[in-house]
């Protein structure tokens, strides 16, 4: 069974100031740390009309607890709001 987690957030001071060539290498070193914890990373971006201004999608059987266990690692400060996709029997995702 997976679950999908939409995490919406600031990016740190670190992110702020790379360039936008920079920032995809930074989050391509944070795709594979994840994946070796166990989170698929799907993609990442630039929210538009929400306060947050960078958004991470992950993909994983593991439970909201484990984002917490397993310290993922942190392209945010702030607050986070994070969005849990609960899975439907057979295919895709039932947000509730």
């Amino acid at each position: 069974m997976k679950y999908g987690y939409i995490m919406y957030g600031n990016m740190t001071q670190e992110m702020i100031k790379l360039t936008s060539e920079q920032r995809n290498k930074k989050m391509e070193e944070y795709r594979a740390e994840a994946e070796k914890k166990g989170w698929h990373m799907v993609m990442w971006g630039h929210p538009f009309g929400v306060s947050e201004n960078i958004l991470v999608v992950y993909e994983t059987p593991k439970q909201l607890s484990a984002m917490f266990e397993d310290h993922l690692p942190n392209v945010m400060d702030n607050a986070r709001t994070d969005i849990v996709a609960l899975p439907e029997k057979k295919d895709g995702y039932n947000a509730r």
